[in-house]
């Protein structure tokens, strides 16, 4: 999987929406058995990926942005994945465990 490119990120260009580029605030409830909850995301990954395959260019969903383009972080998001203050690298590695875990049974 490619790494993050910051240097895309260094104008207020990179944080605005396009056809390849979608912004969300915040994280997707993934910890949540919630059905609705998983379907959103998934819903969200099949329409990038169809964006990405028709333009032949990677898409991206970029998570603790609000929509006047103010990078507002996800700190909060990413208390439910918290345990007995583990550092931040697990917590990471548990949010995309759950993405993986929802992207190979779903899509």
């Amino acid at each position: 999987m490619p790494r993050f490119q910051e240097q895309l990120f260094t104008t207020f260009e990179g944080y605005l929406e396009t056809p390849l580029r979608d912004r969300k605030q915040d994280l997707y409830e993934l910890h949540s058995m919630d059905f609705r909850k998983t379907a959103e995301f998934v819903r969200d990954v099949i329409a990038m990926a169809n964006t990405s395959r028709r333009y032949g260019a990677p898409a991206q969903i970029l998570f603790g942005i609000d929509n006047d383009t103010n990078v507002i972080g996800l700190h909060d998001c990413l208390m439910p994945y918290h345990y007995n203050s583990q550092p931040l690298a697990t917590v990471w590695e548990a949010v995309i465990r759950r993405v993986k875990d929802i992207c190979h049974g779903q899509v």
